[in-house]
């Protein structure tokens, strides 16, 4: 049984063929820049000034925000419904008002 088990253990070492690793070698290679480090330099430098704008334009939405939100609870808290300094509104007419204004139109001769 000792003999079964070293020839396991030996299949399952079984060296790698030389071509094998010189193929992965070879795939090693061809995942390379090509001599073309400038281009994805220059290319990641673009897309990283990119981000760093778009940041920064967020951030000044989100200040933004902010500052509207606040300004919106503070209002709310001082009541925000106050009349003051506002045009006055259309008043409406109640059912008495009514009735009157049409008999005085009915009795000045408005409606025949």
């Amino acid at each position: 049984m000792k003999m079964d088990e070293k020839e396991k253990e030996e299949e399952g070492k079984q060296e790698i063929p030389k071509e094998n690793k010189e193929g992965e070698e070879k795939k090693a290679e061809d995942n390379s820049d090509n001599g073309k480090p400038d281009e994805y330099f220059k290319e990641m430098k673009e897309t990283t000034a990119e981000m760093k704008k778009a940041n920064e334009d967020r951030k000044k939405l989100i200040e933004r925000e902010e500052k509207l939100q606040a300004k919106k609870e503070s209002i709310r808290e001082l009541g925000g419904n106050s009349e003051a300094g506002q045009k006055e509104g259309k008043k409406e007419e109640t059912d008495s008002e009514y009735r009157k204004r049409i008999e005085k139109d009915v009795n000045d001769g408005k409606y025949n």
